[in-house]
């Protein structure tokens, strides 16, 4: 192919130039060793799983490292060995797991009245003051909400347990990955406690409206204009005065007709 082309014109032109010798050893791996008797030997080779690049440190008598590249096709490639690392990487764990520390901050100071939705407390709101069957309430039920049940993971610059190497590639994107999905439980709880709450809502603002229509006829039973019913006492009294003048003036009438008739 003309990958293999490329490795073997690279192979003749480092032996060619008498500094170093190079050669494809049984692996497939390029290796490239300097002319001194000391001198450093490299291997480069390639993964059959993943097409991953290394270079390795194939000299017998040092440490034997390795670096790892991700393959071109991959998202985020990068350096991906153990032993290097990246500063940048390193202050944004820092961050990283700052943020992280907040979130289980938020959670437990979001208490109101003794009750922590996400604490796992459990919130009743009675609608009527009637008990047994009778009784109409809503019972929200919270939630543990911590980091870890999020699933976001502690970051370091090493693979530990319980937490998640920022400086390999691969775990990096796992770890995006589980933000996403955190994102999601997030939505669905706040989706769950919004329905509930607007159920509270409505109740509310049935209750508000009964109260301010009860309110209003209880004005119209008991408080009075008194200028209006001052009228009506004064009209009412002159009706009362005039019936008995009237009523008297009729006795008069009678007992002067019985006078003449007697």
């Amino acid at each position: 192919s003309a990958a293999n082309a490329t490795v073997r014109d690279l192979v003749n032109e480092i032996n060619k130039s008498g500094i170093a010798t190079a050669f494809v050893d049984e692996k497939g791996q390029l290796n490239v060793k300097g002319t001194g008797s000391d001198a450093l030997q490299v291997g480069i080779g390639a993964s059959a799983v993943d097409g991953a690049a290394a270079i390795t440190n194939a000299d017998t008598g040092g440490a034997n490292t390795s670096i790892g590249f991700a393959a071109a096709d991959r998202t985020g490639a990068g350096i991906a060995s153990s032993g290097i690392t990246s500063a940048v990487r390193s202050n944004l764990i820092d961050q990283y797991n700052d943020l992280r520390s907040k979130i289980d901050d938020l959670a437990k100071d979001a208490g109101f009245n003794g009750i922590n939705l996400l604490a796992g407390d459990r919130l009743s709101v009675v609608f009527n003051e009637k008990t047994g069957k009778n009784q109409t309430k809503l019972d929200v039920q919270g939630t543990q909400l911590t980091s870890d049940n999020l699933g976001i993971v502690k970051a370091g610059n090493t693979q530990l347990a319980g937490t998640t190497n920022f400086q390999n590639d691969s775990d990096l994107e796992a770890a995006t990955k589980s933000l996403t999905g955190a994102l999601t439980s997030l939505k669905s709880l706040s989706s769950t406690f919004g329905a509930n709450l607007s159920v509270v809502q409505t109740r509310q603002d049935f209750t508000k409206d009964m109260a301010n229509t009860l309110t209003t006829g209880a004005d119209n039973l008991v408080n009075a204009d008194l200028n209006h019913e001052a009228a009506s006492l004064l009209a009412l009294q002159t009706r009362q005065q005039l019936s008995q003048q009237a009523l008297s003036l009729a006795n008069q009438a009678d007992q002067g007709v019985l006078r003449l008739l007697g």
